[in-house]
Order: C-alpha cells, then sequence, then structure tokens
C-alpha cells in the first residue's frame, strides 16, 4: 500500500486529486494539506509519497521540500505544479523532488498513478513536456551533442544511468555508452569532472 500526502492549496484540485487516488486499489490517501506548515504537522505520519504544489499560501515549496529533506523518514516528493518553466523545475530537483508534474501538460489521470507509482518505488517521474525542454535547451548547448548534453544535465543534476535511461526513453548500455564518449571527449576521470569540464568550457547550463 502506497500512502500518499497532497500539498495543494486549490480545495477542487486537492479534493479530486484524492478522490482519484484513493479510488486506486494500492494507494491510500493519508492526508490532504493546503498549507506548508499543515504539511509539516502531517508528516510524522510517514507517507511514502508528497504529491507538492510550488506555490503554497504560507511558504515556497522548495523551502517546504528542504525541510522534508530533513526529515527522519525522507519520502519520495512528486512535484505536482503549473510551473513548467526550467528554473522552478531544476530548483525542485536540486531541493530534492523525485518527479515533476505539470498541471495541464497534456498527461491523463493514468499518468498520475504511474508517476506516483514510479517515485514510491524509488525511481523518478517527469512530464513528457518537461523531457522536452530539456532535450530543447541540450540542443542549444555546444561542443556536445543533444543527447549527451541532455545526459549530463541530467548527470548534473544527481541521476544514475539506469535513471537517465529511463527519463530519456533508451536502454541503460545506450547511457553507459555515450557516457563513455562524453568522458573521452573532456577527457574526464569520472562523472563529476566531466560536469566540471563541461561547464568551464561553457559547454553546459545547470
Amino acid at each position: 500500500m502506497v500512502r500518499i500526502l497532497i500539498v495543494e492549496d486549490d480545495e477542487f484540485t486537492a479534493s479530486g486529486l484524492g478522490e482519484y487516488l484513493a479510488g486506486i486499489g494500492d494507494f491510500e490517501v493519508a492526508g490532504i494539506a493546503r498549507s506548508g506548515q499543515k504539511a509539516l504537522v502531517l508528516l510524522p505520519d510517514s507517507p511514502d509519497v508528497v504529491i507538492l504544489d510550488v506555490k503554497l499560501p504560507d511558504m515556497d515549496g522548495e523551502a517546504l521540500l528542504m525541510k522534508m529533506m530533513g526529515q527522519a523518514v525522507r519520502p519520495s516528493v512528486l512535484v505536482f505544479s503549473a510551473s513548467d518553466d526550467v528554473e522552478t523545475v531544476q530548483r525542485m530537483v536540486c531541493a530534492g523532488a523525485d518527479g515533476y508534474f505539470v498541471k495541464g501538460g497534456g498527461e491523463g489521470s493514468g499518468k498520475m498513478a504511474e508517476a506516483v507509482r514510479a517515485v514510491a518505488g524509488g525511481g523518478s517521474w517527469f512530464s513528457a513536456c518537461i523531457m522536452q525542454m530539456v532535450l530543447k535547451n541540450a540542443a542549444e548547448e555546444k561542443g556536445l551533442t543533444p543527447r549527451q548534453a541532455a545526459m549530463l544535465r541530467l548527470v548534473a543534476q544527481g541521476k544514475t544511468n539506469q535513471q537517465i535511461a529511463v527519463l530519456l526513453g533508451i536502454s541503460k548500455r545506450t547511457v553507459d555508452a555515450q557516457m563513455g564518449r562524453i568522458l573521452k571527449k573532456l577527457h574526464a576521470q569520472n562523472r563529476a569532472e566531466a560536469c566540471m569540464c563541461a561547464k568551464e568550457k561553457g559547454w553546459l547550463r545547470y
């Protein structure tokens, strides 16, 4: 059973999402919080997944997320927001989010269940429009192919090769091969050094 805490200030959205998720057999809605402070009160109930809006009436979603990361038992966090700009996505991922579901991004309700299961299982999940944005931005980087730039940006976000494969819809073997080419191109010994070298060369923007 996946226990879910919904943190969403809009009453209609929160109740609708809660009713939908509660109707799925292996999901349990452990609580609904319409503010950051209420979410902090409910966190000790140890939800497996927190569905988190970025904009809350009493605190920024990023600040709340960082507080969650300091909990003794860290929940998986799926951001649920209408904001789809690259800066917001990067801020939330760097703060510890495991996934990002864009409201009105074109995914059906079934995708929400898929996203919750993915982050609950220790994986990650991002709306298609977010991944398209990552690839578009990556294509603008110099010195790396669009796919290599996309991979390196995800490496900079702390993603493993397996997670990158899932996010980009390719095999892990392909990711491993591309990472080898990236390291060779940048004369880097490891992934972290590759990110630093690419940034120093101006080939990569985080």
